[in-house]
């Protein structure tokens, strides 16, 4: 904006970070997909490990370079430089991130959220920062949405928010794929073949096909 070319401070680069993914599903694939070409270490996290069998497991290892147990979760947090949360809102993963889980976290790692704002307290997130204890977050998505206006969570200079545009149908492309899904699941459910996605109502994931 101001014509000026600035070299600016110090950066950091993605080659050879520890990444960690929570949550293997599509968003955690998709987001694994694109990290891959710049040469990290990608770990996931899952609810249920000896739930990957077959073919499942298959999809997983074209993205993941190990996964484990959300139950060790605290052994994990330790290494990693780059932790990104693709998680549903449900009880078991709401505040899951809390102030001692953060604290858990290796200093000057980077914290993003793009699953839901439930898994990590504003406050929590904001001590962290404020204290320097990470070096930095990403939310595209917040506990209250839309972010109230008098946030603190606005003026931190570590965290970048963006404005969760990515669902809700403001690409048109994901409108149309939703549509495709639901037509072609209506004729399966008609006809009485298997449906794709279904949700489970009971963990708020959806339903795993042996």
């Amino acid at each position: 904006r101001n014509h000026v070319w600035e070299k600016g401070n110090s950066v950091d680069t993605l080659f050879g970070k520890k990444v960690l993914i929570l949550g293997t599903g599509d968003i955690g694939k998709n987001v694994a997909a694109r990290l891959r070409p710049f040469g990290v270490h990608i770990t996931g996290v899952k609810r249920n490990v000896a739930g990957i069998k077959g073919k499942t497991d298959k999809e997983c290892k074209e993205y993941f370079d190990e996964i484990f147990s959300i139950d060790e979760l605290d052994r994990i947090l330790l290494n990693m430089d780059i932790v990104t949360g693709c998680l549903p809102g449900t009880k078991e993963t709401a505040g899951l991130f809390n102030e001692a889980r953060l604290r858990t976290m290796k200093k000057d790692a980077v914290l993003i959220n793009v699953g839901r704002g439930s898994l990590i307290p504003g406050e929590a997130l904001k001590k962290m920062l404020v204290e320097g204890h990470l070096g930095g977050a990403i939310l595209d998505v917040t506990e209250e949405e839309p972010l109230p206006a008098d946030s603190p969570l606005w003026d931190l200079p570590n965290l970048l928010i963006t404005p969760h545009v990515s669902g809700n149908y403001h690409m048109r492309q994901i409108l149309d794929t939703v549509v495709k899904i639901a037509g072609e699941n209506l004729e399966a459910f008609l006809d009485g073949k298997e449906l794709v996605n279904e949700g489970d109502l009971c963990t708020g994931y959806r339903k795993f096909k042996a």
